[in-house]
């Protein structure tokens, strides 16, 4: 089939398409959609893999950085609760090194934060600190005080695993007084718990249970239900 493809000369339109198709159904996992949706969604994602991968391939090839950045940041979500962590950050990395996407864009901010969230999480603490700088200054150059406040629950989760409570602290607390002064219930809901995890660890247990109380009634007011359970009182 696809050498009849080949043949027609409809193998570019046919595989920008279907690009699309992979663009249109990424893009569904907002961050609005319910914990019965985004299981849904996710459950597409399995599905899909094979394709959401064709068209990453076929986009680098094409140095397709606008469509490109836009799944990768789509897929974030896919990659990350299904845990295919060294893929996410294969994906990001390749499509932050295509010539189209080096504009200091809050689409590569994005990406470059999102590489900096898995690196971390597979242990790479240096490139992580990299990427982190890199996005931070992005999102600083642009005013992006939306993008400035999850760099900073980025750096805070950074520091945290790495096991410096002191830096995870400071970057947590800023990071709340920002979802605050947002009004974004559900991130500064998962701020909350963040911050709680550190507070907990350095012995401050009162604490730790007042943000905790707060985390869960936030996530029951945009009705996170798994946000409630992650953010369990101990």
């Amino acid at each position: 089939a696809l050498e009849r493809l080949v043949e027609s000369g409809d193998l570019a339109p046919t595989r920008q398409a279907h690009a699309a198709y992979c663009l249109v159904l990424a893009e569904e996992g907002n961050e609005l959609l319910t914990d019965l949706n985004r299981e849904e969604w996710l459950a597409s994602c399995d599905t899909e893999h094979d394709n959401m991968r064709a068209a990453l391939d076929w986009l680098v090839e094409q140095n397709g950085a606008d469509w490109g950045l836009r799944l990768a940041g789509a897929l974030f979500t896919f990659w990350e609760r299904r845990e295919h962590l060294v893929e996410g950050r294969a994906r990001c990395e390749a499509l932050l090194k295509l010539p189209a996407a080096s504009g200091r864009t809050r689409s590569r901010a994005n990406i470059v934060r999102f590489a900096a969230a898995f690196a971390t999480t597979l242990g790479d603490f240096a490139s992580a600190d990299a990427l982190n700088d890199e996005a931070f200054e992005i999102y600083r150059e642009l005013g992006d005080r939306k993008g400035i406040v999850a760099q900073l629950n980025t750096r805070g989760v950074q520091a945290g695993l790495a096991g410096n409570w002191l830096a995870a602290r400071r970057a947590f607390e800023e990071c709340l007084a920002g979802c605050r002064e947002l009004g974004d219930l559900r991130a500064t809901a998962s701020v909350l718990s963040n911050l709680a995890d550190v507070v907990s660890a350095q012995g401050d247990l009162a604490l730790a249970r007042t943000l905790l109380e707060e985390a869960q009634e936030k996530f029951c007011q945009v009705e996170d239900w798994r946000g409630v359970g992650w953010s369990g009182l101990p």
